[in-house]
């Protein structure tokens, strides 16, 4: 599955963006099981223009940053 495929998968209300209650649920079905206060900090932590939710870009960062730390595993 492309970046762009799990976005849309994830993106439920279809806006363009993934929320922290969006990214919550990606955590829970990928078995990581995550505070709400977790998926705050780590949308903190890639939401680069700071509007509290990640557009695709800042998602696909996101991505590409888990992918290749769970590759040093």
């Amino acid at each position: 599955m492309n970046h762009q495929e799990v976005f849309d998968r994830y993106d439920k209300d279809n806006n363009g963006t993934v929320s922290i209650s969006e990214l919550y649920a990606m955590a829970n079905d990928l078995g990581q099981a995550s505070s709400k206060t977790d998926i705050e900090y780590v949308i903190s932590q890639f939401d680069t223009n700071n509007d509290g939710v990640l557009d695709f870009k800042e998602f696909s960062e996101l991505i590409t940053l888990l992918k290749n730390s769970n590759q040093n595993v």
